[in-house]
């Protein structure tokens, strides 16, 4: 995930859309954050950032930002939960003023639309990225391109000695400082590290359930963890 990224992205999605194009009534926060990822992702289209972007991440801090300007109307009702209405008259002047305030946008104004483009490119250069996120991801996962119903949980157990159950225990109590220095957004930062506490809970019982430790680990909000794949490598071993 590239959340050094969501500012250009932010202006080149705000300067374009006019409305946000933001549902009117009420929804829901997923649904309006599956919105406004469409948004990003047909705008940054051009860019060709498949793999440099989480486009989940930009849009719940898009999310954020239009909650805590007040664009965004929230409303929780008895058993029903918790709806967001857009508030129209403010969507405009939150537009505005984003993008008066935004640096990435004074200097496309300055420099032209190439702007965007060389920075992108430069950011690619920077951290030498050759192959996508998800496909570096994919080769350090030793789940990838397997079925979890193909896994002999029994077995896996067995490989854990106690030499390897205290290095896993050991790895995981890392995973909450790799969590809070990771580029995560707030929200997925307290998601992660809530998995992260019940993994360490799961891992301390006299027969650890692999399995449901496993199905933890290998989720969104770990993908950028380095440490979560470590683990998922000496749990599953040679998978």
């Amino acid at each position: 995930m590239s959340l050094p990224l969501y500012p250009y992205a932010e202006a080149i999605v705000l300067e374009k859309l006019n409305d946000l194009g933001l549902p009117t009534g009420f929804f829901r926060r997923s649904e309006i954050e599956a919105v406004i990822r469409d948004n990003f992702e047909n705008y940054l289209a051009p860019y060709d950032l498949t793999g440099v972007v989480n486009l989940d991440a930009l849009a719940e801090e898009l999310f954020e930002k239009l909650l805590a300007s007040d664009v965004l109307i929230e409303q929780t009702e008895k058993f029903a939960g918790t709806y967001f209405k857009v508030d129209d008259k403010k969507v405009q002047p939150f537009r505005s003023a984003a993008l008066q305030e935004s640096q990435a946008y004074k200097a496309k104004s300055r420099i032209g639309q190439r702007f965007y483009t060389d920075v992108f490119a430069g950011y690619r250069t920077q951290i030498e990225l050759p192959v996508s996120l998800e496909s570096a991801k994919d080769d350090l996962n030793p789940l990838a391109g397997i079925q979890k119903s193909e896994v002999d949980w029994e077995t896996v157990s067995k490989s854990i000695d106690a030499e390897k159950h205290e290095d896993i225990r050991a790895r995981i109590s890392e995973l909450i400082p790799a969590i809070q220095q990771s580029e995560l957004s707030e929200r997925q930062k307290k998601n992660a590290i809530a998995h992260a506490e019940a993994i360490s809970k799961l891992v301390e019982a006299p027969d650890p359930p692999w399995e449901v430790i496993v199905d933890l680990l290998n989720n969104r909000y770990f993908s950028a963890i380095l440490n979560a794949m470590a683990i998922l490598q000496l749990i599953l071993g040679g998978l």
